[in-house]
């Protein structure tokens, strides 16, 4: 009777040997599925590498047991702070470097719509104030003068009206340009602010994937990225769909104005 107690129990502790490899590999599964997607196959290749190295069975019990199951709450709490982190200096590094190379770009592209606006302005005062001149002699000047001031005020707005339009235009670029270029820095400053607030909270020991707070960070962070990226997009678009144009073909009416202009003028002082 007690060796047949002793061959059963043998068989019994055989049959419960075999069976733990797989029960190691069903832990290691288990374990994975509480980590984040991303991470999951590598962890469980890895886990799978560690098991084979096993000297045993039991061994590789024991590790599934306490490296994988019991220690995944610690596993997961790093691989979020190391994403947390990831996202941190990323965003600090286009902060730092590509976003101030924007920035400085945006505020090229004002100073040129400025630098562009400011000849076409002094030629539409010069002209203005030369009219209001002329009008100002036109009074005791003869007919010769009176006509050649008529001349000159007819073909003036030749020239002054596209350049109107066209300083116009240069005005409204540069306004919204302005309300884009305020936006994207808003945008940048939020997203430095929150990268700030990643950091302060990657030195507080709370697990980060048991803590709210941490997920509406984790949200709050990749709201204010697209918010960054979003008026990026706005400033792209804006800029290459609105080019603005100077008045076309207009040296030849440029030359009868200023040639008007000098006819008023002799025939003022012959007069």
């Amino acid at each position: 009777m007690e060796i047949l107690i002793s061959i059963l129990v043998g068989v019994a502790l055989m049959e419960g040997y075999v069976w733990l490899d797989p029960l190691a590999k069903w832990l290691i599964h288990r374990a994975a599925r509480q980590l984040p997607d991303k991470s999951r196959e590598a962890l469980i290749e890895q886990w799978t590498a560690d098991l084979e190295a096993m000297p045993n069975s039991l061994a590789k019990i024991v590790f599934a047991f306490c490296n994988c199951t019991l220690d995944v709450g610690n596993i997961s709490d790093e691989i979020c702070r190391e994403t947390f982190e990831a996202m941190a200096d990323k965003v600090d590094e286009l902060i730092e470097g590509r976003m101030v190379v924007l920035d400085q770009a945006l505020q090229q592209s004002i100073t040129r719509l400025q630098e562009n606006e400011r000849p076409g302005a002094k030629l539409i005062s010069a002209l203005n104030s030369s009219l209001v001149r002329l009008e100002c002699l036109e009074k005791n000047a003869n007919d010769d003068a009176r006509k050649a001031i008529n001349h000159f005020r007819a073909v003036s707005p030749s020239i002054t009206a596209p350049f109107s339009e066209f300083c116009a235009q240069l005005d409204q670029s540069q306004a919204k340009l302005e309300t884009l270029m305020i936006g994207f820095r808003q945008s940048v400053a939020l997203v430095a602010e929150t990268s700030q607030r990643v950091r302060d909270r990657l030195l507080d020991d709370t697990p980060l994937d048991d803590d709210s707070d941490g997920q509406q960070l984790a949200d709050l962070f990749t709201e204010r990225v697209e918010n960054v990226t979003k008026a990026i997009h706005d400033l792209w678009d804006y800029l290459s769909t609105n080019n603005v144009v100077a008045p076309q073909n207009i040296a030849p009416k440029l030359k009868v104005v200023v040639d008007a202009l000098k006819a008023a003028a002799s025939a003022v002082k012959q007069g």
